[in-house]
């Protein structure tokens, strides 16, 4: 139980909700039980926030080290069970620490690109493959999200849609061997259902103006 999860998240959603006129659509693609893998996009630093504003589960970001070590910032990341990880290399302590969350069938964070790409679709030399080693150990369902806001250099008041996709699965092929998907294959493929999450979210931002 994190009560101080709860407590941020009912303060901070509904001034997200009017700053941002965030909207959402494909909630009901989020398992409402067990282990799930939320996995968006990320040009900007809100977008965490969107994230949890339109989820009623807890969750545990996976976020950069740095943040950690900012006094105010870094204590609330404690409080939260944020899951500090270090993007420069491969961070074992990170990724033993999200199976743990997700074997205890909780919700964790994951932003495949790694970091902010401000303006930018995400694209495979962004990506990270972290997210694919933790599918396919957890065999977790991941939930490719797609976040929009227009007029992305000035987002105050712009209209923000996230797109929640239908949930993604590390595949095993029938046959004798049963030969799974790498690490590299899961993670493209999330990749693509994410481009689709970003398009529909665009999709439905412009046709709600």
């Amino acid at each position: 139980m994190n009560s101080y999860y709860d407590k941020i998240r009912s303060f901070l959603a509904p001034i997200i909700h009017f700053l941002f006129r965030s909207r959402a659509k494909g909630t009901e693609n989020i398992p409402q039980n067990g282990a799930v893998i939320i996995a968006p996009n990320h040009f900007s630093f809100i977008d965490p926030f969107l994230v949890a504003a339109h989820m009623s589960r807890r969750l545990t970001f996976l976020a950069k080290a740095e943040l950690f070590k900012t006094p105010f910032i870094g204590n609330i990341m404690k409080k939260i069970g944020a899951i500090p990880i270090n993007r420069d290399g491969k961070d074992s302590a990170a990724l033993r620490a999200a199976i743990k969350a997700l074997r205890e069938e909780n919700v964790i964070v994951i932003f495949p690109q790694g970091k902010r790409y401000r303006g930018k679709k995400p694209e495979k030399s962004q990506l990270k493959y972290g997210i694919g080693f933790l599918a396919n150990i957890t065999k977790a369902p991941v939930i490719p999200t797609g976040i929009y806001t227009r007029g992305f250099r000035s987002i105050l008041f712009r209209k923000s849609f996230v797109s929640f996709g239908k949930p993604v699965f590390a595949e095993i092929s029938e046959g004798i061997e049963g030969i799974k998907e790498t690490n590299e294959e899961v993670s493209e493929r999330i990749l693509a259902q994410i481009m689709d999450e970003i398009e529909s979210a665009q999709s439905s931002a412009v046709l709600s103006e």
